[in-house]
């Protein structure tokens, strides 16, 4: 699981990049397709320069990123390793939950 919050962070494409590096890692030792990659964010969309995000999709695609929108983290469980969040978008209220953290 990688998230990116809600508010406003320095840079933006900081939860990006460690998400891709991982995905490649996985991908040269062969076990990408055993992990259940899930990107979590506050954000109404991955990258906010269209010219990019058309790109980083692509990569997303690639690594078999699944890709959640309109979360807001509310509780990492540790002990339990699991993490919980709130939707705030109309169509996706609720909570949502990813475990084996």
């Amino acid at each position: 699981m990688f998230h990116n919050p809600h508010t406003p962070v320095k840079c933006g494409g900081a939860p990006h990049k460690i998400m891709y590096l991982a995905a490649d890692h996985w991908r040269r030792e062969g076990v990408l397709k055993d992990m259940d990659i899930q990107y979590w964010s506050g954000g109404t969309k991955l990258f906010a320069v269209p010219r990019y995000e058309k790109t980083l999709l692509k990569v997303v695609e690639r690594g078999g990123i699944k890709l959640n929108f309109f979360w807001k983290l509310e509780e990492i469980d540790g002990p339990n390793k699991r993490a919980r969040f709130v939707g705030f978008r109309r169509d996706e209220q609720g909570r949502g939950e990813v475990g084996g953290l």
